[in-house]
């Protein structure tokens, strides 16, 4: 992900359909998402990518975060196939399989998200994907993991 890519984010971030499903639900500004990155460019916990068809348009994002090399833990999301015409088509499943697949060979070994309770579409990629629930909070957010040890 680049600077380059803001607008995109931004539009995909405030579209009703992908701004639903994400925890934080304030509206999303090319400063705020520019001053956001900038901070996360250098991390070396923070990695976030833009998902887009081979040879194509961009049509999304992800990240793993809040990597802790020395547990081995890293927390996935910020998941969203922005462009509505290429949601459905297994773009988000192709793409988490491979960035987990290079995050549990660069030796994590332990993987997490949370995901909204009622969001059951993202639930049932991420048991496709390995994840097994763990437990919801108050909040209705379900703790899935995704461990190898």
């Amino acid at each position: 992900m680049s600077f380059a890519d803001t607008h995109s984010i931004v539009r995909w971030r405030n579209d009703p359909d992908i701004a639903a499903w994400f925890v934080s639900q304030h509206k999303f500004t090319a400063e705020g998402h520019e001053r956001w990155l900038g901070s996360k460019l250098t991390s070396p916990e923070d990695f976030n990518w833009v998902l887009a068809e081979k040879g194509g348009p961009k049509i999304g994002a992800l990240s793993i975060y809040n990597v802790d090399a020395v547990a081995g833990s890293a927390e996935f999301g910020r998941l969203m196939v922005g462009e509505a015409s290429h949601r459905g088509r297994g773009f988000a499943k192709e793409a988490c399989t491979v960035l987990l697949a290079h995050a549990l060979a660069s030796g994590l070994s332990n993987i997490f998200l949370d995901v909204k309770e009622a969001n059951q579409g993202a639930i049932r990629l991420y048991l496709a994907l390995g994840f097994e629930p763990r437990q919801a909070n108050a909040e209705g957010l379900v703790r899935m993991t995704l461990q190898t040890r």
